[in-house]
């Protein structure tokens, strides 16, 4: 766990001291801007791009899924970003099996939050759903970041 620190902390303090961007990531200026507001104590570990739109047969959108391992003792901050063009609604769900662990939407008040953070209490695959519930297809991606604690 404290090699895991080291290298989180080495891969972030040469970003901020190199003076060149992060090229290794393929990222629009959206998802960087994105990013960049996840906060100052979060640090950027991936983003998941909602790609081509799919349909059921019935003509629903299918959700745009991702599988990813989550570490036990870590919090996690999740962001959902989209298209200044999209006007839709952009909703993030994360799962453990079936379980839904965190939403960037509240049904109880029927508020949007633009992300959420994820305490992780159990080492484990986990999935993200970015859904488009309006039903209308857009750009849009969201970010994982790890959260540091002090």
């Amino acid at each position: 766990m404290k090699q895991l620190f080291k290298i989180i902390r080495l891969v972030f303090l040469t970003s901020i001291l190199l003076p060149c961007q992060l090229s290794g990531q393929d990222l629009s200026k959206e998802i960087q801007d994105c990013a960049l507001n996840a906060g100052n104590d979060a640090v950027y570990l991936q983003d998941f791009k909602a790609g081509k739109p799919q349909f059921n047969a019935d003509g629903k959108l299918i959700p745009a899924k991702f599988t990813m391992l989550l570490k036990k003792n870590v919090r996690y901050r999740f962001t959902v970003c989209k298209s200044p063009s999209f006007a839709g609604k952009v909703v993030l769900k994360l799962y453990d099996e079936n379980r839904l662990m965190g939403t960037t939407f509240n049904p109880a008040t029927g508020k949007d939050y633009p992300g959420f953070d994820f305490a992780c209490t159990k080492t484990g695959v986990y999935h993200l759903f970015i859904e488009f519930p309006d039903g209308t297809p857009g750009e849009a991606a969201a970010i994982l970041s790890y959260v540091e604690t002090k």
